[in-house]
This record gives structure tokens, sequence and C-alpha cells, in this order.
């Protein structure tokens, strides 16, 4: 599979290590999951991701291998206290792979097409559903700022 997108992690000593043992990350997943593999999508380099299905059920879902740095840590968790409500929903999770099975949607009309109000309602009716308690393991939206601005 063609992880060539991913090379702008090379040279960095985390990245040499996670773009060498990627192979193996996703063949595991693969298995543990059952899942048969596509191409992997090239839009991103935050993380790895690919379209799955499951073998047994025919389940269209996405396999992301995060990179392992600060900003993907909490991600999981995240989608797991939003239940699917205004995200994809998280299916399962492996942390030592840093592997997360989601929900597979299907994109609609991107809000960049729509007349900006239009995409602002959509935003306004979205935020609600998507502000949960968020306590530990969580930083504070300060906390974070704080840590951007050092």
């Amino acid at each position: 599979m063609g992880y060539e997108h991913l090379e702008v992690w090379r040279g960095d000593a985390h990245g040499d290590l996670w773009l060498d043992a990627l192979p193996s990350l996703v063949e595991a997943c693969a298995e543990r999951w059952s899942l048969d593999l596509g191409e992997p999508w090239t839009n991103s380099v935050a993380s790895l991701t690919m379209p799955a299905v499951r073998r047994d059920e025919g389940e269209r879902l996405v396999l992301k291998v995060q990179y392992p740095d600060r900003e993907g840590e909490r991600e999981a968790e995240a989608l797991r206290r939003w239940q699917g409500d205004g995200t994809v929903r998280l299916v399962d999770h492996d942390a030592n792979a840093r592997a997360l099975l989601l929900e597979r949607c299907s994109p609609g009309t991107p809000l960049s097409t729509l007349d900006p109000e239009e995409a602002l309602d959509v935003m306004i009716e979205l935020l609600p559903r998507l502000w949960v308690p968020a306590a530990e393991p969580f930083r504070s939206l300060a906390d974070e700022t704080a840590d951007l601005t050092r």
C-alpha cells in the first residue's frame, strides 16, 4: 500500500519509527477487526486513513492510524463521548496502536460551497450537539491556547 503522502514525517525520530511500524500496525488492525482494506486516502498527513470493510458483516468503515503526537491522543475518547451525534461513530479503538475503527460517512455538500449564511446555520445547529462535558482527561481551551503561544 502507498504511504508516500506520509513521508513528510521522515527525518523526525518519532516519524521514522511510526512510518517503519505502520505496515505492521495496519496488518495487525486488519487481522484484529477482520478488515479488507482499500488504498489509503492521501489528502491528510496527520494520520493514515483508509477505507475498510468488515469481512464477516460487510460493514463499510474507516481505519485511522494516528501519528503519535499530542494532538490526536484524546480523539477516541472525544468520539466516544459524542456517540456519533454530530460526528462519525467510534466503532472500536486500539490505544496501543493509536488506531481507530470509525463509521464511514459519505460526504455531502461542502460548507465552502454554500452561501456563508447557510454554512453558518449548519454550524450553529451542529455546535450545541458537540457541547458535552469534558473534564479529565481533556484540557481546557485556555490551557491548550497557553501551550500554543509558548
